[in-house]
């Protein structure tokens, strides 16, 4: 990871890992005041089984250091993250370890919890983007597996695009 000061940019330490192998990919990250919160990701074995990490970070953005917060409840790589009220952390969907997921994972910054919120009625994919604004949201694309007859799955483009928002009442509520 590297940060910039004063115009210039300078290393910073690696993002820890619980993982028997170093490093992730399509991992998620979102920032919330002073900190930048990692998510998830996945590593890849010399028998390139891919292996979707479950420990996540803050990383505190003053003091340039990692703290290990709450293992998510289902690891997922390549999903998309937003937050609501400087305090939720969301992410939506993604892969985990053989296949797409449709949960929608919440992280409370304020309790280190984790909890699930209303389902995506859609099918599950991993990559989709999503933009949020208050406490409405747009979760839009991805990519959803094709099962195919006697041939390896595949995968295509899913065109979906959902329309959400959290009650005023209730952060884990989505009215899709």
């Amino acid at each position: 990871m590297c940060i910039i000061t004063l115009g210039h940019w300078q290393a910073l330490d690696d993002v820890p890992y619980i993982a028997p192998l170093s490093g992730r990919l399509a991992s998620v990250a979102i920032g919330i005041k002073d900190s930048a919160y990692i998510f998830g990701g996945y590593t890849v074995a010399e028998d390139h089984q891919e292996l979707s990490t479950a420990d996540n970070y803050r990383f505190n953005i003053q003091d340039l250091r990692y703290q290990r917060i709450a293992d998510m409840p289902v690891a997922v790589d390549d999903s998309a993250v937003a937050s609501y009220q400087d305090r939720y952390i969301y992410l939506f969907g993604g892969w985990h370890q053989d296949g797409n997921v449709n949960l929608e994972q919440v992280y409370d910054t304020h309790t280190d919890t984790w909890s699930q919120a209303s389902p995506i009625p859609a099918p599950a994919v991993f990559g989709q983007a999503v933009c949020m604004f208050a406490n409405q949201l747009v979760l839009c694309d991805g990519v959803k597996i094709k099962a195919n007859l006697r041939q390896k799955r595949s995968y295509q483009a899913s065109p979906v695009c959902l329309f959400g928002e959290i009650s005023p009442d209730n952060h884990q509520r989505i009215a899709w």
